[in-house]
Parts: C-alpha cells; sequence; structure tokens
C-alpha cells in the first residue's frame, strides 16, 4: 500500500532500531572523548594547586619544609610560618569563596641581600613547556597591598646543562584583604635546544614574598618586605589564563602520590604497613611497603616516625630500631632492610606494623 501525500513510508522496525543504536554510540562516543580528554590534557600543570593534599601535614616554618604536597617553603635569613586553612567566616565576608583553601605566608623579613622567602613546586618534564608561552594565575589578598614576584626556572637533571633562572620573573600586585585573582603577563619559556637534559629534569613555578637585592634579577626587584600573604588556586597553564581547574581529592592525591606517599596507622594503633621476612640473623627483616600508584623512580628517600614492629609467625613482637631503603625498591614497592630486637628464629615470615602507636608512620619519596 502506497502512502498519502504528506505521509511517511512506514519505518522498518530493523532499521529503526539500528539508527538508534548507531546514535546512541555515537553519544557514547562523545562521552568517552570528553573523559579521554579531561584528564591527559588537563590545563594546570601545578598539581595540589588549592593545596588540599597534605599527606605528611600542612604548613611549616624551617627552609626546604613542605607546607602541603608538592609545595615547599624555601627562605634564607627572612622568617615565614606557612599554614594552610579552609577560609573562616570572616575570609568569607570578605569576599573568599567556601571552598577556596589557602596557604597563609606570614613572612617576617630581615634585612640582607642574601635574605629571601620564596614558596615553589617543581613541574616534572622540562621539555613540557619549552618554547611555549605560559601564564601564571592564583587567588590572592594580603594584610596590606603589596607585591609578591613570579619567576619560572628551567632545570636539566642530574648531569645535564646549568639551570636558567629569572624565565619571565615579574611583580604581581595583590590586593589588601578582598581577595580577586591575579594574572601574570604571559611568559615565553626559552627552547631547550643545545641544552644536556640529564635525569630528574623540571620546570620550576617560584612565588617570592621578600627578597633581597642579591636576586632582584630573579624577583624583578621585588625587595625586602614584612607581610602576610594568602594563596589559593595556583595555576601554571599554556596560552591565556582560564578559571582554575578543579580535580576531585582523590584525582589530586594520586597525582601527588607519583612523588610521595605517606603510610600511617591513625584509625589503628597496631595496623599492618607491610609484609616481610626474617633474613639470616634473628635481628634483621626484610619488609615491603606497597606503593599505591606507580611513583616516578623507585623511592630514593624515606621518613619514619612513630613506634614500629615487626610481628613473626609465632606471635613474638619485637621493635625495629632502624629502616634502610633497599636497592631492590621499584616504582610500585619500597623495600627495607629493618633492624630489630633478636626474634625466635631467621628466615621466617613476618608482618611490619605500629607497635600500639597511632602516630607510626612511614614516608617515601621519589620527589624532584
Amino acid at each position: 500500500m502506497k502512502p498519502r501525500p504528506g505521509q511517511h513510508a512506514p519505518t522498518d522496525p530493523v532499521s529503526a532500531l539500528a539508527d538508534r543504536i548507531a546514535y546512541l554510540e555515537q553519544r557514547l562516543g562523545d562521552v568517552e572523548r570528553a573523559g579521554q580528554l579531561s584528564r591527559p590534557l588537563a590545563r594546570n600543570l601545578l598539581l595540589n594547586g588549592d593545596f588540599r593534599v597534605g599527606q605528611a601535614g600542612y604548613g611549616g616554618t624551617a627552609n626546604g619544609d613542605y607546607i602541603a604536597d608538592q609545595w615547599r617553603l624555601i627562605r634564607s635569613g627572612s622568617t615565614c610560618t606557612v599554614t594552610v586553612a579552609d577560609p573562616t567566616a570572616t575570609d568569607i565576608g570578605n569576599g573568599w569563596p567556601d571552598n577556596a583553601r589557602y596557604a597563609q605566608l606570614a613572612t617576617t623579613s630581615s634585612a640582607g641581600s642574601g635574605n629571601y622567602v620564596s614558596l615553589y613546586q617543581p613541574i616534572e618534564n622540562v621539555r613540557r613547556t619549552a618554547g611555549r608561552w605560559v601564564v601564571v594565575s592564583f587567588r590572592a589578598a594580603a594584610d596590606a597591598a603589596c607585591n609578591v614576584a613570579v619567576e619560572l626556572q628551567q632545570n636539566f637533571g642530574s648531569g645535564g646543562s646549568s639551570s636558567v633562572l629569572g624565565i619571565g620573573s615579574q611583580l604581581v600586585a595583590i590586593p589588601a584583604t578582598n581577595p580577586r585573582r591575579v594574572v601574570t603577563v604571559p611568559i615565553f619559556v626559552p627552547s631547550i635546544t643545545g641544552k644536556t637534559i640529564g635525569a630528574g629534569d623540571y620546570l620550576t613555578a617560584n612565588i617570592w614574598t621578600d627578597a633581597g637585592s642579591t636576586f632582584n634579577a630573579r624577583a624583578a626587584s621585588l625587595g625586602q618586605q614584612s607581610r602576610t600573604i594568602k594563596i589559593s588556586e595556583v595555576q601554571l597553564e599554556e596560552g591565556a589564563a582560564t578559571p582554575f581547574e578543579w580535580r576531585t581529592y582523590a584525582e589530586q592525591l594520586a597525582d601527588c602520590q607519583r612523588y610521595a606517599f605517606v603510610a600511617n596507622t591513625t584509625a589503628a594503633p597496631f595496623a599492618a604497613l607491610g609484609l616481610g621476612v626474617t633474613a639470616n640473623s634473628t635481628t634483621a627483616s626484610y619488609v615491603q611497603l606497597q606503593l599505591p600508584v606507580p611513583m616516578r623512580i623507585a623511592p630514593n628517600f624515606h621518613t619514619a616516625t612513630g613506634s614500629h614492629r615487626v610481628f613473626g609467625a609465632n606471635g613474638v613482637a619485637v621493635a625495629i630500631s632502624s629502616f634502610t631503603l633497599s636497592a631492590t625498591s621499584t616504582p610500585t614497592i619500597a623495600s627495607f632492610d629493618v633492624a630489630h630486637s633478636s626474634i625466635t628464629s631467621s628466615q621466617q615470615p613476618v608482618w611490619w606494623g605500629a607497635n600500639n602507636d597511632s602516630t607510626c608512620r612511614m614516608l617515601v619519596s621519589a620527589r624532584l
């Protein structure tokens, strides 16, 4: 039967179903592509730009302290107390977003040409931004209007060419009390043509709050100042500045654990941390810590805090006196040679854990 004028021909049910399946497959592909693009092409090259991850704790005062994962305080002569906090009711009233956790740098300047305070983060792979334009942006406010200096640095790794300092160094104005997002002038990162690149190369982003005259070229003649500055939502990206790229805590934690991992027993004072076996001696064992994500390289540094012990198969538990990272460590397993009090027998399975201590922890690092 022919269709009447203006009437569509009847649709074959099989064809209609095939068309519907094709449409759904296309939409699914769109969703998958969007998901794939969201992580590998993440705009922000800095990790933990909102200071949410602090596996080893938050804040610090000493030169070299990690004030949150990936962020390090460096200073000389001048002092600085860094605290990391969520905005208070007063902060929110002054314009801080409810979810904008910040690092507060309370700098006390001490006169001296070589004195300084800086917050910095290394970005793995110096090739990543070489020969490209980038921009740095962050939210900030201070106890009084002031400047900070922003600088990039190329480091070519062990055995590589000399570092290139003072890249794009410039002053950035920080408002008093009421925060706003500040943006640097676009920075051209030099080409690495002709450079020798060794192991552990990276680009560094520095934010200077105080700088003696020795650092004029690197810190855009910032000068010395005593100021309390709050900084949040730090972002370094190619091209023009865009709004801060929010990532889930789980994503940020996994990214940071490529460089450092802390195993702790906060919730259980007898918790196990790893497994192992006693050596040929009854006072030594070999134990391993499984790492949650592959690290940049096999861990090359560790810090053990609190009271640790090994538990033998026969129920005997003895205190550990020292840990030594083993050369058999890999990016996925940290291995240790441990010394401890005498245990019943050698070459027996053991497990390693806290000695009735909820502060017990092990930090392993493959940081740049």
